[in-house]
């Protein structure tokens, strides 16, 4: 199905829109769902057509970002256009690109390929930390392996993204509450998935309202995270 938007929709935007800009990835690990079809001349369609509209924010993701050979070309043409720009990586690749404002870096044991490229990622976390903010996504396993993910990056983050596997049934509410206060122990500040935030009650989701996603091969939802129900963007 292709979407149809009508002049009256149009008015209304998202401030960020999360594009996957390659499905491509360095790494193997066993639990991702990002793989599949690309369609990169969309992709470019897509990046001038945000770069035109009134959104105020692009994430730009994976995949692995930093494996596609334009992404310069697309951060500069963004940046110059008066986006704020992310880049979310596996923190393995060093691609130094000027205008970033912020590196998230996801580094937990679902993403476990980042732990055999340890010093790599340490690496590149510092050399970011440098140069923008470093942003640490974390997918909830345990609080041990939270305080391990800490440990080891925490020195070069501002914020941590407190993330859950989706689709999300049920969740321990008190090891949520103890990841967020263990990364305020840290110093650190701390962002909480909308789908968990809504579930215990914290916070609500705003997917649609705040953000929206759109998927390397041309695939749209309110949501990164949904699978199902995603509609063609339309050219």
């Amino acid at each position: 199905m292709i979407a149809k938007i009508s002049e009256k929709q149009l008015k209304k935007f998202p401030a960020v829109v999360h594009i996957s800009i390659t499905k491509k990835c360095n790494l193997n690990c066993r639990k991702c769902y990002y793989k599949g079809e690309e369609n990169p001349e969309l992709v470019k369609k897509i990046i001038e057509d945000v770069a035109a509209s009134r959104v105020k924010a692009v994430a730009i993701g994976g995949g692995e970002p930093m494996l596609h050979p334009n992404i310069s070309d697309f951060i500069n043409f963004l940046v110059e256009s008066g986006k704020i720009v992310s880049i979310t990586t596996n923190g393995t690749i060093y691609k130094p690109i000027d205008g970033v404002s912020k590196y998230a870096i996801s580094f937990d044991v679902i993403h476990e390929q980042t732990w055999r490229n340890l010093e790599n990622v340490i690496t590149v976390a510092k050399t970011y930390s440098e140069v923008a903010e470093v942003w640490i996504n974390h997918i909830i396993t345990t609080k041990d392996d939270l305080k391990r993910a800490l440990d080891v990056l925490g020195k070069y983050a501002s914020t941590v993204t407190l993330l859950a596997l989706k689709p999300v049934q049920r969740i321990d509410k008190e090891l949520w509450l103890d990841a967020i206060e263990l990364v305020k122990l840290y110093g650190l500040k701390v962002a909480v998935d909308a789908c968990v935030a809504e579930i215990a009650g914290i916070g609500r989701c705003r997917q649609g309202i705040a953000s929206m996603s759109i998927d390397a091969d041309g695939s749209c939802a309110i949501c990164s995270n949904d699978r199902s129900n995603r509609i063609l963007y339309f050219e």
